[in-house]
């Protein structure tokens, strides 16, 4: 089943997440959400949320397979994706292509909220068995 009409709702809280929180320097708390890998149903998609502390780099790295897009929820940050760096707020949505570089930097005082979505599935693997950078 790849979701639709045969799906059944699901109603998710960030504590329901899957994760880790990444290793120093860079420690984030990164939780899956809705994955194939952890829900029947749902579409070949994963969606979870990251919080990125302050004053934290996260680090730089890129999904082969996978586009990842961003949608800032809380606080203030920069988006570095490829070999451009732009300002992200509330509300801000950033898209990265398969295979291109990217990372979050947080250099504000205050942590930074950002919910994250990868499609088609599968960077998220390595989030749930918290092999994750």
């Amino acid at each position: 089943m790849t979701g639709g009409a045969d799906a059944e709702p699901l109603f998710l809280d960030p504590s329901d997440g899957v994760g880790l929180v990444t290793p120093e320097p860079s420690p984030r708390d990164v939780r899956v959400l809705l994955s194939p890998l952890l829900q029947e149903g749902v579409g070949d998609y994963a969606v979870g949320i990251t919080t990125v502390p302050p004053g934290v780099v996260g680090t730089l790295h890129s999904h082969p397979e996978t586009a990842e897009v961003w949608m800032i929820v809380e606080g203030d940050g920069r988006a570095r994706v490829g070999d451009q760096e732009r300002p992200v707020t509330s509300g801000s949505i950033v898209y990265t292509p398969p295979g291109v570089p990217h990372q979050f930097i947080n250099r504000s005082d205050a942590p930074v909220k950002l919910f994250w979505l990868y499609s088609p599935s599968g960077g998220e693997q390595a989030v749930i068995d918290a092999e994750f950078r």
